[in-house]
């Protein structure tokens, strides 16, 4: 997690009272924080059953609307991938948003399996919490 003087205002009193583990920078101006993340939802599987693609995109804009964040979906292509003119059974596409939710609690409202979180950052914006979550979802075409 990073931190940055907004404007010149921010205190570095406060910061410290909210987050005592943050590093503060030599020049006073950022500070970071390194928080230890698991998130495994499903750990007893060995061999995940894949959700179907369009299910998948439509169970996403639906959890968009029971939690209040906006999710981005993007490289959903039509039938499988096919590599050197093999198609696979699977396709994947990539999600991204952002929120002031812990991040723990998000990934276990839209988890399914198939999915995997691959960049998870955060930081204080206006002294709130603020995390950009990033993954791929692995579906059945």
């Amino acid at each position: 997690m990073t931190w940055s003087r907004a404007n010149g205002r921010s205190q570095i009193a406060a910061l410290k009272e909210k987050l005592p583990t943050a590093v503060l920078a030599t020049d006073g101006n950022s500070a970071v924080m390194v928080v230890p993340l698991t998130i495994n939802p499903n750990p007893s599987a060995e061999r995940e059953e894949l959700p179907n693609s369009t299910q998948r995109i439509y169970q996403l804009r639906d959890y968009e609307g029971r939690i209040g964040v906006a999710i981005d979906v993007k490289g959903v292509q039509p039938g499988p991938k096919v590599v050197e003119g093999v198609p696979l059974p699977w396709t994947d596409f990539q999600f991204a948003l952002e929120t002031k939710l812990a991040p723990d609690a998000i990934v276990r409202a839209i988890s399914a399996p198939g999915m995997r979180v691959t960049k998870l950052t955060g930081g204080i914006q206006d002294g709130l919490f603020k995390y950009q979550l990033q993954g791929v979802q692995y579906a059945k075409p």
